[in-house]
């Protein structure tokens, strides 16, 4: 039982990272009687299985890889389906042909090739060949359309020991050359499988804890300088048995399962919760930082969700920040702004997390109205050594100051970092130098008291 619990998850994960890259995975076409794909005339991913399960199963060794179009939805939207399929139809024809009849059509913009290895693996030559066919424009219906691939290679027996193991190894290896910029080429390799089956291990954690309506809210405390007090706080999620996950991970790993919403609520009661008991036994504190994932802010009905959740617990909501990431807001500023208004006609101010480590433009991060911005650990780190870094932080502090946005230090970790911070006139100070996240009952020692 444990093992087909174990494979259940392992196929899971498998589906849920695939979902994730493939937002139009619903289109894949038809299947005729023999199970091929009706657009291409190529064999589906589920026949893809069955040959990889047969040849673990008669110790073949084999090479696999996945070919993902990058940005199909785009073609999509300039020319039409009618061009998308006719253009698949061209890259299918295509890659049957490199492959000699190897290639499946795994989902709707992604395509499988299996090699049988009968010497030197043949896979990487394939890859090599495929990337320069489409560093080249496709014709289609006297179109030149230009196309990027993202690609994730594996070779078992050598990394992955079953058919289960290669596919969520593919998968992961695609979703990470997709987070990466696109137009890479992945080669999974041990790391690749023990951080698929640290995934595995995280999202099943997360699946318990939805189920039981309890995930662990830790809370750091944060510095004032200007009053010397602590009197504010970020709440970031904890797995019960691995304490070290990082919570922006934890996040992003919900988004791609789909249940990130459902975190969120949870982590939103429980801090409106705390709040509230914090206010009843006459703690005094300015507010308490959530993260809130992008896709969640952007929905038209969280604003009236979160202030249900306010008002159910009797919290003003002055005391809730809204955390986001920088990119985040890359290429959606009137979006953004519409936002950000909306939340602040209600007083809930929204923050900007991490900031130096993203692909914003300055300009529209000055231009936003964030109530603060937090500066990445890294520009911080960087600033103890590197002169250029240190006045480039002296004057986005500036900036930001003159703009009447609060400026924090995050991930403050020793003496000589927390007089740097001070140096930079940074108003609030985060991090491990004063205490790493904490329950909730030792947060608490840290806020003044009435």
């Amino acid at each position: 039982m444990e093992m087909i619990k174990y494979i259940l998850i392992g196929l899971l994960i498998g589906v849920v990272l695939c979902i994730a890259l493939l937002p139009n995975f619903y289109m894949l076409g038809k299947k005729d009687g023999k199970g091929k794909d009706m657009l291409t005339g190529l064999k589906g991913r589920e026949s893809l299985l069955k040959v990889m399960q047969k040849w673990f199963d008669k110790q073949f060794p084999m090479e696999a890889f996945l070919i993902s179009i990058d940005e199909l939805d785009m073609v999509h939207s300039q020319y039409g389906y009618a061009v998308v399929d006719m253009l698949l139809v061209i890259v299918a024809n295509y890659l049957e042909m490199a492959t000699k009849k190897r290639a499946y059509r795994y989902s709707y913009d992604c395509f499988g090739v299996l090699v049988k290895q009968k010497g030197e693996p043949e896979a990487i030559d394939l890859i090599s060949e495929i990337c320069d066919r489409f560093k080249l424009p496709w014709n289609v219906d006297g179109k030149e359309i230009k196309l990027t691939v993202s690609i994730s290679y594996i070779d078992a027996p050598k990394v992955a020991k079953s058919a289960e193991e290669m596919v969520n190894c593919l998968d992961y290896g695609l979703y990470y050359a997709k987070k990466n910029g696109k137009s890479q080429v992945v080669y999974c390799d041990d790391s690749t499988k023990n951080q698929v089956f640290r995934e595995i291990d995280i999202l099943q954690q997360i699946f318990n804890q939805i189920k039981e309506r309890r995930v662990p809210v830790f809370y750091q405390p944060i510095y004032d300088r200007n009053t010397g007090e602590f009197n504010r706080l970020e709440a970031l999620i904890r797995l019960n048995s691995n304490e070290g996950i990082n919570p922006l991970e934890v996040l992003a790993i919900a988004q791609r399962a789909g249940v990130v919403n459902e975190i969120e609520n949870i982590v939103m009661e429980q801090v409106c919760e705390d709040i509230h008991t914090l206010d009843l036994e006459g703690y005094q504190f300015d507010s308490i930082a959530v993260n809130i994932s992008t896709q969640r802010l952007g929905r038209g009905d969280f604003l009236d969700q979160v202030l249900d959740c306010l008002e159910r617990h009797n919290v003003a909501p002055e005391k809730i920040k809204l955390e986001i990431v920088e990119n985040s807001i890359a290429g959606s500023f009137g979006e953004t702004l519409d936002i950000m208004e909306q939340f602040n006609e209600f007083g809930i101010g929204i923050c900007l997390d991490d900031f130096g480590v993203g692909h914003s433009n300055l300009t529209d991060v000055i231009r936003l109205p964030f109530e603060s911005v937090k500066i990445d650990r890294t520009l911080l780190w960087e600033s103890e050594k590197n002169e250029t870094c240190y006045n480039l932080v002296s004057n986005l502090v500036a900036i930001f100051s003159q703009n009447g946005t609060k400026v924090c230090a995050s991930g403050i970790e020793s003496q000589e970092q927390e007089e740097i911070a001070g140096n930079l006139f940074l108003e609030y100070i985060q991090g491990f130098y004063y205490s790493k996240p904490v329950p909730l009952s030792a947060a608490k020692q840290f806020l003044a008291k009435e």
